[in-house]
């Protein structure tokens, strides 16, 4: 799957609804967070599983209908290199 990586976004992940349903994760409710532009919005919230620098890890999902996006929480901890080209390759290495 492909995701956004998004400086901006301090969760863990978004996904859309079909990919929700389709990965089956649990719901834990609803829970809501300020977007970019400052306006609060709720979010239905589940709990999903990631191999993350080759461990498990459960994180939180937030349901949107967005492309799916990859946030800061996950990446704490990490090191993003971006080759700024069409195509161009993103890694993402533990530190």
């Amino acid at each position: 799957m492909e995701f956004v990586l998004d400086t901006g976004f301090t969760g863990y992940l978004t996904l859309p609804p079909e990919s929700i349903r389709r990965l089956a994760l649990r719901s834990v409710g609803q829970r809501t967070f300020e977007l970019a532009n400052g306006d609060l919005f709720d979010f239905q919230v589940y709990i999903g599983s990631v191999l993350w620098h080759g461990r498990p890890s459960d994180v939180l999902v937030l349901e949107s209908d967005s492309a799916p996006l990859l946030g800061m929480t996950l990446l704490w901890g990490s090191k993003v290199t971006v080759d700024a080209l069409h195509n161009g390759q993103v890694t993402i290495e533990e530190l």
